[in-house]
């Protein structure tokens, strides 16, 4: 081991890579600047990374060969290395150089095609194990993605013997979407991996033949067969996102005919999603600046086709996300960007006064507004709260299909509050969300609505629904703690109670996982004085004792308020809200949950009634 150091060091290969290192760092960052701004397309970058590891390759061929005299006859056995480095290079520019042009061909083709991408044609999926036993899987999972797509509303699903028409064919992907009529195809294949099962799904533009998405659900060979319905269901919810974004791509390229700008708004997507890949690994600085880059791609766009409002739109889109992270660490940028957003959506709804999108986002900007207090003053705010409600009906009356308007909307309600019209917006949403985009957030609006109705039976299924769907949402993992609080919810069990507390903490970001472990005890107290268990409740009420650093507006005092009434004490109850309202006496007036039936026991106590201003 010495020794190879020794020569290392003898032939100066570390100076010698560290020098193409840093020269070739330089050549990136001036790309990466110009890939930003939109001078160069993304694709410039990838080459220049290919070509920058190949580089890299071949300095430590060359000085391992030359660094130790400065000058050697080349070897046969160099020059076979460096031809093969210089081949794979090759090779994977032209791979990363085909793969961003077949992408941004496919993204074209999908917007520019004919065929109605509402219409689906599920293809028999192909047995590529070894041993061709696994035609029984194949056979059952085409038709029962052919039964369970049928079932989305929106779609029109080729039936089995349509698709049995184009089984084992040689036609062209393109071919069977033109002979079916059929705008997205679906196509798949499984096969053995070692001891497991993996089945690939691809979805297929209809129209040319090129894949769109593809993902891969894998389980061992002894649970394929009982888990046949489990994977038709994940396979299910893959192809609804994914045939939701490809419907949303081709109605976003209505109205315009420049396919440049097209070309540049789709460059200015992706560049959008990028960032905020770098958001969730926590890469704050790389999202702004690719949320800047994207900016400046939706202005190019814009600028190609003025009459066009989508890039307008989403410019929109971008200062209101930025208001929204700045709110609690600069209000005055984030008033600033929310300023901008405002402005944008105002100049897009000038180009088309009808753009239900443009309502919606008019509204939703007025909405955070108001949420994050960014407002102004009480009058103001009113009016940016009432301009909210106004966007979004206008946005829901214009396009009852705007899944994320109705939920908003239900949000809104629920803050005036009216839980009745807040559950039916939040039943609106579910019903328009054909493609299951919107069906976490809707999920837990029907989940909150119904509980603040008193509805539990509706609460405890939304509660269910969501664990299934979205067991990573801790949400779907505290309503079952708020249920078995309920007086009327489900029945109270101690030890589930204390399981439900560790699962949700463990979904908690750490930052969050201190209050979040106080608030469940304090519901906690709330379930064993359900299970006729006061001592306990009160000893866990006495250890879940919030620091002000913890909870600096003292709102968990609310939570143990409603602990206290689970014990049948209404007087510690209103002393807790006491203290709560005096620490925060801006939410005294118009305190939205002084109705809510957690407060019944209260309403004809007069200091409660002091308390809350009625």
């Amino acid at each position: 081991m010495s020794s190879i150091f020794q020569q290392l060091k003898q032939r100066r290969i570390v100076q010698i890579v560290a020098s193409y290192v840093v020269s070739g760092w330089v050549v990136m960052e001036v790309v990466g600047a110009l890939v930003e701004r939109g001078i160069l397309p993304e694709l410039a970058y990838r080459l220049v990374l290919v070509l920058f590891l190949g580089g890299l390759a071949a300095a430590l061929v060359l000085g391992w060969y030359h660094g130790e005299k400065g000058e050697q006859q080349a070897t046969r056995t160099e020059i076979v290395i460096l031809a093969l480095i210089a081949l794979g290079t090759l090779y994977s520019g032209v791979g990363v150089f085909r793969s961003e042009r077949a992408a941004a061909r496919a993204e074209l083709a999908l917007a520019q095609g004919s065929l109605d991408l509402r219409r689906v044609a599920v293809l028999y999926f192909r047995d590529q194990s070894r041993t061709g036993d696994l035609g029984y899987l194949t056979d059952g999972l085409t038709e029962s993605l052919i039964e369970r797509l049928g079932q989305v509303s929106g779609l029109t699903v080729i039936s089995t013997s349509g698709s049995a028409r184009v089984r084992d064919t040689d036609l062209p992907l393109d071919s069977i979407g033109s002979l079916l009529s059929a705008g997205l195809l679906v196509d798949g294949f499984a096969e053995r991996v070692g001891g497991d099962v993996r089945v690939t799904v691809s979805l297929v533009d209809g129209d040319g033949g090129a894949e769109l998405r593809r993902a891969t659900v894998r389980r061992s060979a002894e649970e394929v067969l009982e888990l046949k319905d489990e994977l038709t269901e994940e396979v299910v919810g893959l192809l609804r996102g994914a045939l939701g974004t490809e419907i949303s791509l081709r109605q976003s390229r209505a109205g315009t005919t420049n396919t440049q700008a097209w070309a540049t708004f789709l460059r200015a997507q992706r560049m959008r999603r990028d960032a905020e890949n770098l958001r969730r690994s926590r890469d704050f600085d790389g999202f702004l600046t690719g949320m800047a880059a994207a900016d400046s791609l939706f202005v190019a766009s814009a600028v190609m086709d003025q009459g066009w409002p989508q890039p307008v739109i989403y410019r929109a889109v971008l200062a209101s996300r930025l208001g929204g992270l700045w709110s609690a660490e600069d209000p005055a940028r984030a008033r600033t960007h929310m300023e901008d957003a405002l402005r944008h959506v105002d100049l897009a709804l000038v180009l088309d006064p009808r753009s239900a999108l443009g309502h919606q986002l008019r509204g939703t900007i007025q909405y955070r507004r108001w949420a994050l207090g960014l407002a102004g003053g009480p009058t103001e705010a009113a009016m940016v709260f009432e301009e909210a409600r106004e966007g979004l009906e206008q946005a829901t009356s214009l396009d009852p299909s705007l899944a994320s308007a109705w939920n908003t909307l239900s949000v809104l309600y629920s803050q005036i509050p009216d839980n009745v019209q807040a559950k039916l917006a939040a039943t609106r949403a579910l019903e328009a969300d054909q493609f299951l985009l919107e069906a976490e957030d809707v999920l837990v609006r029907l989940y909150a609505t119904s509980y603040d109705l008193e509805q539990f039976r509706d609460a405890i299924r939304y509660c269910d629904e969501g664990h299934r769907l979205y067991p990573s949402n801790p949400t779907f993992t505290e309503c079952g703690l708020w249920l078995m609080a309920a007086p009327l919810g489900l029945d109270p069990s101690v030890d589930e109670a204390w399981s439900l507390v560790d699962a949700h903490l463990a979904l908690v970001p750490e930052e969050a996982r201190e209050r979040a472990r106080i608030q469940d005890q304090l519901v906690v107290a709330a379930v064993l004085a359900r299970a006729q268990l006061p001592d306990s409740a009160r000893a866990v009420i006495s250890r879940a004792q919030a620091p002000r650093s913890v909870d600096p507006e003292l709102e968990l005092l609310g939570v143990e308020a409603l602990a206290h009434l689970a014990l049948g004490d209404p007087a510690a109850a209103v002393a807790r809200l006491r203290v709560y309202l005096t620490a925060s006496p801006e939410h005294r007036t118009g305190w939205r949950w002084s109705s809510h039936w957690w407060w019944r026991p209260l309403q004809a106590d007069p200091e409660f009634r002091r308390l809350i201003g009625s």
